[in-house]
């Protein structure tokens, strides 16, 4: 998701209000797969796929503010091994992180990297490759003012997400939005879920 000048995440410089995305299901379901992609081998580049008994899930924009929280959430729930994808070649750890959770969690293989581009789907389709759970929480930074950017990214490129959900067999799909669907640019979010009404702005 290469772009130069963007990264698929929210920006650690956020309000409070971001820290809580409104969250949509959907199951990876119903829809015809992407046809012409090249499923890759089994436990190529990711050996710990083909485990049977290991319950992976994926989370995209993996290092963006809210991804982070979510991949230490799930790590502590002991429920899951994680696959943090997002656009970087490789992962960079600060030292908090590398002391941390996700650190030992990387040397113990219960979470590893992957670098996936939105808009690539032979990428996606590897770094779901033997996923339980899809976790799409990558988007450009809203304050890039670039329609053709958001466009292929939030539009185009959660397609592509859905397409690779479904190809790999992923059981479900959780599809997060941003804050600022109902944000009224001026009173804080905390603690909303789907029921938050739209603000007057949008006229909805």
């Amino acid at each position: 998701m290469v772009c130069g000048h963007w990264r698929p995440r929210l920006r650690g410089e956020t309000s409070g209000a971001d820290a809580s995305p409104l969250r949509r299901v959907a199951r990876a379901r119903g829809r015809p797969g992407p046809s012409h992609l090249s499923r890759p081998r089994r436990g190529a580049g990711y050996p710990e796929a083909a485990e049977a008994s290991a319950r992976w899930c994926v989370v995209t924009g993996g290092r963006g503010f809210a991804a982070r929280h979510l991949v230490l959430m799930l790590l502590r729930s002991g429920e899951w091994r994680v696959r943090v994808a997002d656009l970087a070649q490789v992962i960079s750890l600060d030292r908090d992180e590398e002391q941390g959770i996700l650190g030992a969690a990387i040397r113990e293989g219960q979470a590893v990297y992957a670098s996936a581009d939105l808009r690539d789907k032979a990428q996606l389709a590897k770094a779901f490759e033997g996923a339980e759970v899809v976790f799409h929480m990558a988007a450009p930074d809203s304050s890039i003012n670039n329609f053709h950017l958001h466009y292929s990214v939030n539009v185009e490129g959660t397609k592509n997400v859905i397409d690779a959900c479904i190809y790999c067999k992923v059981k479900r799909l959780i599809y997060t939005s941003s804050p600022s669907v109902v944000f009224d640019g001026v009173h804080g979010i905390f603690n909303a879920d789907e029921s938050m009404p739209y603000p007057d702005k949008l006229g909805i």
